[in-house]
Order: C-alpha cells, then structure tokens, then sequence
C-alpha cells in the first residue's frame, strides 16, 4: 500500500489421507483382569461395530495479514485466519464390554472374541478404541510479531515480541451407531467429554513471548519470558466408584509465566561459554483436579487394579511438569 505498510492475505484448500497408522493399526492390550483393544478402522471388528474406512481431511483456509515498517529497522506483522477441517480424524473414546465386572455391551465382547482375544471369568474390564471421522472443526486465531534492533551506546539490544492466540470449535459430530449406545461412557456419543475437551481446551488459549537480547563486546544476555494462556481437560474415574457410574472431572492450568535467561562470553571466535536457565524460577503446572485423585486412589479403584491413581500431574500442561532447567555450556565452532 505504502513503503512502509503492506496487506497480504491467502485464500486456500487441502486435503490429508490418512496415514498407515490411522489407516491399518491394532494392537490387543491384555492384562490379569482386562483386555484393551486398538481396532484398524477397515478391519471387520469394526465393520461390526458400525464403523467403517477412513476418508480424507478436507481444509479450507482464509488469512488477512498486515506488514507494517514505521522504521527501517522495526518491523510488526499481524495475522488473522480461519481454518476449517472436515472429517477431522480422532480416536473414539472407549466403548466398553465390560465395567468392573458388569456387561454393558455384548457386541463389544463378541468383537473382541472375534478377533481373537479370551473374555473368561478372570475379565472385568473390556473396551475398544479406533480412529474414525470423528467430526469437523473451526479454528480462529491471530499471530502477532515484533521486532526493533537498536544500538546504544553501551551494547546493541534486539526487541523481540511474539504472540499467537486461537480458539477451535468441534461441530458436526459423527452421529453414533444405535448397537454402540449400552458401551458409552455414561454418554450418547463416540467421543468423550476428555476427546473434545482435548481439541477445544487442552491447548493453552494462547502464547506470548517477550524477548530481549542484549550484546556488547564479547558478552550477551538474553532473557524470554513466555507467558502461557490457561488450559484445561475432562478426565473420568473409570467408573471407580461404588455406583460404577463414569464421573467426570475438569482439571485446569492457570495463566503461567515461564522465564528462559542466557549469559555468554564469546572468548574467540570458535569458542563461547554460557549459563542460563529454562524455567528459571521452577514453576510447575499443579495437580490434577484433587477430587478424581481421591477417586483414583480410593478403595474402588485399589479393588479394580487402576493404574490411573499414579497420574497426579495434568500430562496435557504445555510447558512440562519437570520444573526447572539449569545449564553451563561450551560451543566450539570448527
């Protein structure tokens, strides 16, 4: 438009075949008291359950950006885009044949039967997991960057800011089969509050990144603060419970600031020396919501062999659960 503003903007569509994986996996995870199965979507198994071959993603995506130079050395771009993909691959949540002792769904046991594993006396638990065309999603979003190299009198500073913020939708879910309903999780639907929550929310709203670069002579520091938008996910107790009921349960991370510092000293050209930290004042994500951790560690859950009571930490948290990093380094350039 001008010398120093520009607008850009893309109108475009695709697709994605579904991979080997997706396409032709299974496994048979067989345990003292359970059997847990991964079904090829084109195998029979799943033409029994009523769930067939995989068909491709199909996208469509629109984005306006606007490129702005105020002066020669700064520069600011913002960009905004929709993305929608239909026929979205995702894993079903698990459809059950049996809970804690209780059939719910004879035609998941027949399944499993039928493809070769053992339901005796011993099995408490059974269920089947697969990929299929599990709905369509819309994502919103905007990405912000900033950078302004400056020189000073004592040393150069690079000006760094990064921001991404977006929001996705599931709509159009796939309708599930009426033979399916008995092996749901306590719902009416292939897909759990777990599964859409981990689309829609386990993802934080958004990522800012603050960055500062500072050089003079042969030293230089670097400081990033990245600030995570909150995030959360469903979880279930696995029905552990004296209702043998599946209750469900949201866990959330709050807004979290991590700080990343770095400081070196170049003592040649070939050599260089640093220190720094990631996560330098060691924050970690919290505990999982406190209530299922007490379900999963109760009595219900000890008496149904759940391993589940081991996980205390959100595994979903976008910044790790380890805590803090701290590091010397020698970078020899040959």
């Amino acid at each position: 438009m001008t010398p120093e503003f520009a607008v850009r903007g893309t109108l475009s569509n695709g697709f994605r075949a579904p991979t080997l994986e997706e396409e032709y996996y299974s496994d048979t995870i067989p345990g003292p008291s359970s059997v847990i199965a991964q079904f090829a979507p084109n195998s029979p198994g799943a033409a029994v359950l009523g769930l067939g071959d995989l068909k491709p993603e199909k996208s469509t995506n629109v984005s306006l950006g606007f490129v702005w130079r105020p002066l020669p050395e700064m520069s600011a771009t913002l960009d905004l885009y929709r993305i929608r993909v239909d026929n979205r691959i995702f894993g079903t949540g698990a459809l059950n044949g049996e809970v804690n002792g209780q059939d719910v769904s004879d035609l998941v046991n027949n399944a499993l039967s039928d493809a070769g594993s053992v339901i005796n006396s011993f099995i408490t638990s059974t269920d089947i997991v697969l990929f299929t065309n599990a709905f369509n999603t819309t994502t919103n979003g905007a990405d912000l960057a900033f950078q302004f190299p400056m020189d000073y009198p004592i040393g150069h500073v690079d000006w760094t800011v990064g921001a991404t913020l977006n929001a996705t939708k599931v709509t159009n879910i796939r309708a599930t089969p009426a033979q399916l309903l008995p092996a749901l999780d306590g719902g009416a639907s292939l897909f759990t509050p777990q599964t859409i929550s981990d689309v829609e929310e386990a993802a934080p709203k958004y990522v800012i990144n603050l960055g500062v670069t500072y050089t003079y002579s042969r030293f230089s520091l670097t400081l990033l603060e990245k600030i995570y938008g909150p995030a959360s996910e469903w979880e279930n107790d696995d029905a552990d419970n004296p209702q043998n009921t599946f209750n469900w349960y949201k866990t959330t991370i709050g807004v979290t600031p991590i700080t990343n510092v770095d400081l070196g000293i170049s003592v040649t050209k070939q050599l260089k020396f640093d220190i720094g930290a990631n996560n330098a004042f060691n924050r970690f994500p919290g505990l999982e919501n406190q209530a299922l951790v007490r379900t999963l560690y109760s009595p219900s859950a000890a008496a149904n062999n759940d391993p589940l009571g081991s996980t205390t930490v959100p595994v979903f948290s976008p910044y790790g659960i380890d805590g803090g990093f701290y590091y010397a380094q020698v970078t020899l350039r040959f």
